[in-house]
């Protein structure tokens, strides 16, 4: 991402060890976020096809890097000036 250091500052992610520094190139910003939403929309329509109209149900490893890239899907949206 393009930064202009002296127009940065850092933000916490609440309840995440994660946190972002805004100024960065917001289409980039967005782009990643929109591409990180797909991969987990995309994870969650394998699970539901997989599961063939039963119990849709994730492994602990699945949920845990689904939650992980929504986190920095947070912190892309927000780097970008939008409320996540």
């Amino acid at each position: 991402m393009a930064l202009d250091r002296s127009k940065t500052q850092s933000q916490e992610i609440a309840n995440s060890p994660l946190s972002v520094v805004a100024g960065a190139d917001v289409d980039l910003a967005l782009s990643k976020a929109r591409l990180l939403t797909d991969h987990v929309q995309e994870l969650l329509w394998q699970g539901m096809r997989d599961a063939d109209g039963k119990e849709v149900a994730f492994g602990y490893d699945t949920v845990v890097t689904m939650d992980f890239l929504l986190d920095i899907v947070t912190g892309l949206y927000r780097s970008a000036g939008a409320e996540a």
